[in-house]
C-alpha cells in the first residue's frame, strides 16, 4: 500500500542523509582537491575529488574550472566549508 511505501520511503531518505552527514563530518581537518564550478556573491563553490559540495570564502580570485587544494574547516547539515590552502 502506499502508506506503507510512504513510510519506508522517509526512513531511506533519513538514513541516506544520516549517512552523508557522518562522511561529511569524517572530513574535517582533510585536505581536498576541489574544482571549482562557479563563483557566487560572497564565496565559490565546488566540487571535491571525493564528489562532496564545498563552499570556499577567500578573498582570492580562483578560476572556474581549475583545481584547488582545500582544507575542510567545517561541516553543517547544509552545507561543507572549506578554505584554501
Amino acid at each position: 500500500p502506499e502508506r506503507i511505501r510512504d513510510e519506508r520511503m522517509k526512513q531511506m531518505n533519513h538514513l541516506v542523509k544520516d549517512n552523508l552527514l557522518d562522511y561529511q563530518k569524517r572530513q574535517l581537518n582533510k585536505i581536498v582537491q576541489v574544482v571549482i564550478e562557479k563563483k557566487k556573491k560572497n564565496h565559490y563553490s565546488g566540487k571535491s575529488e571525493n564528489y562532496l559540495d564545498i563552499q570556499i570564502n577567500t578573498d582570492q580570485l580562483l578560476e572556474v574550472k581549475k583545481n584547488y587544494p582545500v582544507k575542510i574547516i567545517e561541516v553543517t547539515d547544509s552545507e561543507v566549508i572549506g578554505k584554501l590552502v
